[in-house]
């Protein structure tokens, strides 16, 4: 019994989330691919099974396996904390628009309706 070999890959849309493109590639030609949140399993489950009516010879709980295998990989760069601490806001020279209070002036907006 000859099974199919595939290579499921993912591309993030943008780098660090979980939605992207989902490859399943037999060498070089491209099986199926579509494009999803892969941490969700019903987008998933339609992937393997559009995979197996166009390959019916593969195994179908590797390719479970390859793409909880992604899934994981994507929550993870997901979740993964920023490589420098963010920098601390400095609030003493911001001003709300309709109420500001700074060293230089104090005021207040009043809108008249016409």
């Amino acid at each position: 019994m000859s099974e199919v070999r595939l290579e499921i890959t993912f591309m993030p849309d943008k780098i660090g989330r979980t939605k992207g493109l989902l490859t399943a590639m037999h060498g070089d030609e491209v099986v199926h691919t579509d494009r999803m949140d892969i941490t969700k399993d019903r987008p998933r489950i339609a992937f393997a099974s559009k995979l197996k009516e166009r390959c019916p010879s593969v195994n179908i709980e590797e390719v479970q396996q390859l793409m909880l295998n992604e899934a994981y990989r994507a929550a993870q760069t997901d979740n993964q904390p920023q490589s420098r601490p963010p920098a601390e806001l400095d609030i003493s020279r911001i001003v709300r628009p309709h109420l500001f209070n700074v060293a230089e002036a104090s005021g207040q907006l009043i809108h008249l309706a016409t």
